[in-house]
């Protein structure tokens, strides 16, 4: 069974989450990025735009480019918001399992079926975080290294 991804999720504006979402929105997706708290969204989204002025000043990107893939991107302050449509989910958020089960409990319930859940996790078990959404098959690790 193939699937087409249209819409994901980012759970976490910190460093990572916004290099993941930055990557999602160049990509074409419709990128949701999420964080519980408003001055981490707000600057994850500042972290994206500079990033994207620094490719247009050394000459890599276009004003063009930036434009489509801003278009792309949306901060959502909150997450039932940012995940209801998604088909793939990606979680960025510090290294404390008890914080990643805590948030993929809600992704299980939150998220439509079809939808994949991934976890950027680079030391914890994935198959514990998986247990903890109610849907072990939806949730794969996808770790990224920084920069994304």
């Amino acid at each position: 069974m193939s699937m087409e991804i249209q819409t994901v999720a980012v759970i976490g504006a910190g460093t990572m989450g916004a290099g993941i979402a930055q990557m999602c929105a160049q990509s074409g997706w419709r990128t949701n990025l999420y964080d519980a708290f408003p001055d981490g969204l707000d600057k994850g989204i500042q972290t994206i735009d500079a990033f994207w002025d620094k490719g247009i000043k050394r000459g890599k990107t276009t004003l063009e480019q930036k434009t489509e893939w801003q278009k792309n991107l949306h901060a959502i302050s909150d997450m039932r918001e940012a995940v209801k449509d998604a088909d793939l989910v990606i979680e960025a958020v510090p290294e404390i399992v008890s914080l990643k089960h805590e948030i993929f409990a809600k992704l299980g319930e939150m998220t439509p079926e079809h939808c994949v859940l991934a976890t950027n996790t680079s030391g914890l078990s994935i198959t514990d975080i998986a247990n903890a959404s109610g849907r072990g098959d939806k949730v794969i690790g996808m770790h990224f290294f920084n920069p994304v």
